[in-house]
Parts: structure tokens; C-alpha cells; sequence
């Protein structure tokens, strides 16, 4: 079993570095109210709601998904903006609590706020959320470029770990492997003039020899997020990223908006973002130049696509090279569909998607950052040097523990303990297609997507 919790003591440069969107998350108990199928059964106006308690925990992408990734064991650095406030310094003591002390760089921006979230996890219903982005509007690559100069990981002569782990080469010079960034729909620097930002970004990123990878929130339908030019800022970005997490809510509304809302007004529950919409909207981000996509399913798991005739794109992918963490099939010869390129399962052209289902759990506490948390786990495990498929069953590991709690963070375990889980468990989540003779399942219990011969991916 793979143990990573000394790996840091052993490499002088970091594994990784999370930034974009940090804010602190305020979440009032509702634990003793039974559960309602409408917001009018519990919340009416003038009147007065019992709560017991209140949880204050680090939230937004940076928090949760670089904490975890900081208690699965990796040397992990935090960049972001606050605002010169109290709760910024609330924000830093409860990170420094969640395990992230030295790698941790938040910009003073005195124009604005420290972002914060009133998280409302009434039963019966999913959570609603009351945001304000504060200094997260305000993020820049100069921030970036900044906070790894103050982590000291921007600068020197990468060397080896000396601890005998397959682990893939520093980024250039000294840089961290990976830059994951999270939640440009929560910051408006990085939409509202243009595609420009983003790409800059991420370019800051590759030249230094990182793998990128970028998760996207779900902006307020009816907000200035979800009003932005995102395909040409994603057609811009994607040639620079690696790895895509958006959920396939956010997708649909970010590149599909009319079948965001035709689903939502005329379908019902899990059924109106089927694994086959996501594998569809996924196809488009891999078109735009992603060497892989992961588009979060919630209760299903996690789906990954990519472009089976790629070959350089998917061995250009900074420090962590995926093409060589592919599963059996997923990269197809010079002749596509040529004998030897349809992998294991017999049928015909090569695999290119595979979903992992998640694994359920008796009682869901909060879904509150599990999105981010899976992330993490999937991150380290790749970190680690593990395969995508693996990698993606600790992402869904990491995921069902993290709704167990009501925050994200305090349920994270050791990478070693998350593979005895993913090994030994028996029961995976069902997964319905609404095409299911085009997946195939496999014998680990993964479902796979064959191209025909007679198709390419792009």
C-alpha cells in the first residue's frame, strides 16, 4: 500500500500549489428539522428559523482542495486574496487548524472584502448559498507569480526525492509539479474582460513546467458569471489545460445554456444530467484542446474523456505526463481503428471515456465542497504516481467521505487508508445510461466509451 505522509520531509520543492477562489464558509445547524420538499415549509418571511450552532471552516476551492490535499500527505502551497479584515485573520487560524500553515500565501488587497459563504444545508432540499466574492474578484497572475516566489518554489535546481518513489520530475526549475486553480466563474477578473486573463494564467503555469489543471463553481443562472463569453474564454484555456473538472451542471450552463435550463424545466433529479449529456459536453472541451476532461456526476462519480488519436497532446502535459496514466486502449495507433487499437473489451475503436461510480453512503450530511475534496484525491493519488483510473477511485473515495461531514475538510484520510477502502469496498453506485449500449463495463467495475472506427473524437 502507498503511503505518502513522510513524502514531504524527503522533497525540497512542492508537490503542488492550489489557487483562485478562498473565502470562509459559515454554515448554521439545521440538523434538527425534519426534511422539507420546498424553502416556503421552513423559511417564511418575517418569521424566526431554530438553528443549533454554527460551523466556521475554510471554504471555496483553494481551502478545500488544498487543506485536503495538505492531509492526504502532499507539500502543498495556497495562494489567494483576502481583504485587511477580521475575517481574514479568521480564515488563516482556521486553515492553519485544518493542517496548511507554511505554504500559505494571502494577498491584502484593501479595495475589498475577505469573500465569505452563509451555507444553508436545509434538510430535504440542496444547500443555498449566500456569497460574496470579496477580494477574489481581484486575482491576477501577478499574483500567482508573487505568491510562488514567497513559497520559495520558483526558483533553483530540481533534484531527486532520494526516497525511491515512482514520482514524476519538479516542474521547471524548482516549480511545483501541478497548479490547480480553482473556480474562475467565482472570480470576475477572470471573465469580465475576456479571455485574457485565464490563458495568461495558465501559461504562467506551463512555462514553468506545471501540469494545470482548473475546477469550475456554479454561477447564479441569472448572474454576471453566467453571462460571460465562456467559450471563447474555455477556447482560449484549454489549450493550456491538462485536467478539466467542471460538474456537469456547471458545463451545461457554461457551454450549453439553453439545455441547462430546457433540463431543468422539464426533467427531474439526476436524470436531467445523465453520464451520456456530460460525456457529450466533455467532447467539446477536449475539441478546444484539454488533454483530459473529468466532469463530476455528484452520486454517479466521475467521468474522463479525452482524444484517443492525441498522442502529443496527452504527452504534453507538463510534469505529470497522463498520457502514460491511461488506461489499456485509450491511446489509438498512427492507423485508427488498425488492429491493436481497440483494447481489451473486444468492441470496436478505441476507449475514450471511462466513469468510475462512486460510493454510496447511509446518510449524506453536507455535500459542501465534496466536489473539491474528490478533486484532491484524485490529485494526490496522481501526485503519487498512480494511474487515472485509480486515481479517480480515491477521488470518489475522498468524495464519499467528505458528505459525511459538514464541512469538507475534517473527514479527509491518509492516501493509505483510501486505497484499503477503494481495494477492499463491495458496493459501487448505479450508474444508468441513457444510451447504455455505447459503455461497456469492465471487469474493475469502471463503465468504458469505445469511438467507432469510422469516428474520431475531434
Amino acid at each position: 500500500m502507498l503511503d505518502v505522509s513522510e513524502f514531504s520531509a524527503h522533497n525540497p520543492y512542492m508537490d503542488a500549489i492550489v489557487i483562485g477562489h478562498v473565502c470562509i464558509d459559515l454554515t448554521p445547524g439545521f440538523h434538527a428539522h425534519r426534511p422539507v420538499g420546498a424553502v416556503a415549509e421552513l423559511m417564511r418571511p418575517g418569521g424566526l428559523v431554530d438553528v443549533a450552532g454554527l460551523t466556521v471552516s475554510p471554504g471555496g476551492a483553494v481551502s478545500n482542495t488544498g487543506a485536503s490535499l495538505a492531509r492526504m500527505g502532499m507539500d502543498v502551497g495556497l495562494i489567494g486574496r483576502v481583504g485587511a479584515d477580521p475575517l481574514a485573520e479568521m480564515l488563516r487560524s482556521e486553515l492553519a487548524s485544518a493542517g496548511v500553515r507554511a505554504g500559505l500565501v494571502l494577498v491584502e488587497d484593501p479595495s475589498a472584502g475577505t469573500s465569505y459563504s452563509v451555507i444553508l444545508p436545509i434538510p430535504g432540499l440542496d444547500r443555498i448559498f449566500l456569497h460574496d466574492s470579496g477580494a477574489n474578484d481581484n486575482f491576477s497572475v501577478r499574483d500567482l507569480v508573487e505568491g510562488c516566489e514567497r513559497l520559495g518554489v520558483d526558483a533553483g535546481e530540481g533534484v531527486g526525492t532520494g526516497d525511491g518513489v515512482d514520482r514524476a520530475p519538479s516542474g521547471q526549475d524548482g516549480a511545483p509539479r501541478l497548479m490547480h486553480f480553482g473556480y474562475p466563474t467565482a472570480v470576475a477578473s477572470m471573465y469580465r474582460s475576456g479571455p485574457e486573463p485565464l490563458r495568461d494564467l495558465f501559461a504562467a503555469a506551463r512555462q514553468r513546467g506545471m501540469t494545470v489543471s482548473v475546477d469550475f463553481s456554479l454561477p447564479d443562472p441569472e448572474g454576471e458569471a453566467a453571462m460571460a463569453p465562456w467559450r471563447e474564454i474555455l477556447a482560449e484555456a484549454m489549450p493550456l489545460t491538462d485536467i478539466c473538472f467542471p460538474s456537469v451542471e456547471e458545463l451545461s450552463l457554461m457551454i450549453d445554456p439553453g439545455g441547462f435550463f430546457e433540463r431543468e424545466r422539464t426533467r427531474a433529479g439526476a436524470g436531467a444530467f445523465s453520464p451520456d449529456y456530460g460525456y457529450a459536453l466533455a467532447g467539446e472541451l477536449v475539441a478546444m484542446g484539454s488533454a483530459i476532461v473529468a466532469v463530476k456526476l455528484g452520486s454517479c462519480g466521475l467521468l474522463f474523456r479525452w482524444d484517443p488519436t492525441a498522442h502529443d497532446r496527452l504527452q504534453d502535459t507538463g510534469a505529470i505526463t497522463l498520457g502514460d496514466r491511461l488506461p489499456a486502449g485509450a491511446v489509438s495507433s498512427e492507423d485508427f481503428g488498425s488492429p491493436g487499437s481497440s483494447g481489451s473489451s473486444g468492441s470496436s475503436g478505441a476507449v475514450d471515456a471511462i466513469l468510475v461510480p462512486s460510493y454510496p453512503v447511509e446518510k449524506i450530511v453536507s455535500a459542501t465542497g465534496a466536489g473539491d475534496t474528490a478533486i484532491a484525491g484524485f490529485l494526490a493519488a496522481l501526485l503519487a504516481g498512480r494511474s487515472l483510473l485509480e486515481a479517480a477511485e480515491m477521488g470518489c473515495v475522498a468524495g464519499r467521505n467528505a458528505v459525511t461531514t459538514i464541512d469538507a475538510v475534517s473527514s479527509v484520510q491518509p492516501l493509505a487508508v483510501m486505497d484499503e477502502f477503494r481495494r477492499t469496498a463491495s458496493h459501487r453506485s448505479e450508474v444508468t445510461f441513457e444510451d447504455s449500449s455505447a459503455w461497456h463495463m469492465r471487469p474493475d467495475g469502471a463503465f468504458e466509451h469505445r469511438v467507432p472506427t469510422d469516428r474520431r473524437t475531434r
